[in-house]
């Protein structure tokens, strides 16, 4: 996540190295790291991470992913729910194969 933290140096390595330790260099997750940093910015240390906790959480969605792969497990726990239930047939487990070169 974004460094708010300033550094103690500063040379001109330091700011080469910036785009390194956040998500501002072409990463589908900058526009959610730099609202989330404008709000810290502008509430500042004490209130930004009561202020801005759903964008901190936006981010951490974005960046990790974590609904996505529960949803993934759910899908995956109900298909197995279903097959030892005898709802769903094994060649139905997937669902059928695309054809090659179909994308």
């Amino acid at each position: 996540m974004a460094n708010l933290v300033e550094p103690i140096l500063r040379t001109r390595f330091t700011d080469m190295s910036a785009p390194l330790f956040s998500y501002q260099y072409d990463h589908p997750c900058k526009d959610f790291e730099i609202r989330f940093v404008t709000c810290m910015e502008a509430y500042g240390k004490s209130l930004g991470p009561k202020k801005c906790m759903d964008l901190k959480l936006d981010l951490n969605e974005c960046v990790y992913n974590d609904k996505q792969m529960f949803r993934v497990l759910a899908m995956k726990h109900e298909r197995a729910r279903q097959y030892k239930a005898g709802e769903r047939k094994a060649e139905d487990y997937y669902g059928p194969t695309p054809k090659p070169d179909s994308f």
